[in-house]
């Protein structure tokens, strides 16, 4: 786990290998900070996970942020423009957090 500060709050970082059930190191996160904001590929898979086994623990929607709706293109300013980037998760991060 990751943590990222800035002058305008804190924001934890896990990168799931696996699309299990929910461990009990994530809940304890998930129960102090009360919001989920997933990216990724199997970002649908895990909300609904999380959503089945943890709403109660949430005080705010889960969050979805994946790559355009379109194959990965092989030009790298294309791709950029395809798949989220730093500043499209900063974001949507702010969004979540109402900063």
């Amino acid at each position: 786990m990751s943590k990222k500060e800035s002058k305008s709050g804190t924001c934890r970082v896990r990168q799931l290998k696996y699309r299990e059930a929910l461990d009990e190191p994530l809940r304890e996160e998930m129960r102090r900070d009360e919001s989920v904001f997933l990216i990724g590929g199997v970002a649908s898979d895990v909300a609904s996970i999380v959503h089945a086994e943890a709403f109660d623990l949430l005080d705010a929607p889960i969050e979805i942020l994946a790559g355009k709706n379109t194959p990965i293109p092989f030009n790298v300013h294309l791709e950029r423009a395809a798949v989220p980037q730093e500043a499209d998760i900063t974001s949507a991060v702010r969004k979540v957090l109402h900063l």
